[in-house]
């Protein structure tokens, strides 16, 4: 709880994005290109190499995932070389939603 809560105060105090932060741009693309990338990659370790249950792997491989892509906003926030963006959490979100129907076998 105390991590949900440091990250809202963290976009809380962010200052507004100074360039246009559209839905459907290339960042967009990347953050659920890379999303799904890392949910199948770590999946195929974890689970077939490694031979863990799918289950755990899927749950791994989620939890990875979503730990980048919110470890690159606060990163963008705190490092002020990026703009965060609850946008590219969204775009994060699809990829791992991707990444998962096409490399865990869904479900």
């Amino acid at each position: 709880m105390t991590l949900v809560y440091n990250i809202l105060i963290l976009f809380a105090t962010f200052n507004p994005a100074k360039k246009e932060d559209k839905f459907f741009a290339k960042d967009k693309a990347l953050h659920v290109i890379h999303s799904a990338a890392i949910v199948g990659l770590s999946y195929h370790v974890y689970h077939c190499q490694l031979k863990n249950p799918d289950n755990g792997a899927r749950v791994f491989s989620i939890s990875l995932s979503a730990v980048a892509g919110i470890g690159k906003e606060i990163y963008d926030g705190v490092s002020k070389k990026g703009t965060p963006s609850w946008k590219d959490l969204i775009a994060d979100g699809v990829g791992i939603l991707l990444g998962v129907l096409l490399f865990t076998g869904g479900g």
